[in-house]
């Protein structure tokens, strides 16, 4: 069992959110990323790829555009009960 992280950059560059939003299941964090890809949409950037569980948003061919990932994190039962 994992948890999801989903994660939006610019290619090239680090991560703007240093802690990104975790999720204990994939389809919460599928939602969550097809939630910020149609954000990305509304602000123009039309041209959508996806290739898994990655999409890649551009305005134009020339733009770098925004990368969306669901990123699994291993499950670790000590750290885990660390936090209890």
């Amino acid at each position: 069992m994992g948890r999801y992280l989903v994660v939006e950059s610019t290619p090239g560059y680090m991560p703007e959110v240093l802690e990104p939003p975790v999720f204990d299941s994939k389809r919460a964090a599928m939602r969550h990323a097809r939630d910020l890809v149609q954000e990305l949409k509304e602000l123009g950037h039309a041209h959508v790829k996806r290739s898994g569980l990655t999409w890649r948003c551009e305005q134009s061919h020339r733009d770098l555009g925004r990368i969306v990932e669901v990123v699994e994190i291993p499950w670790d039962r000590e750290l885990e009960m660390e936090r209890v």
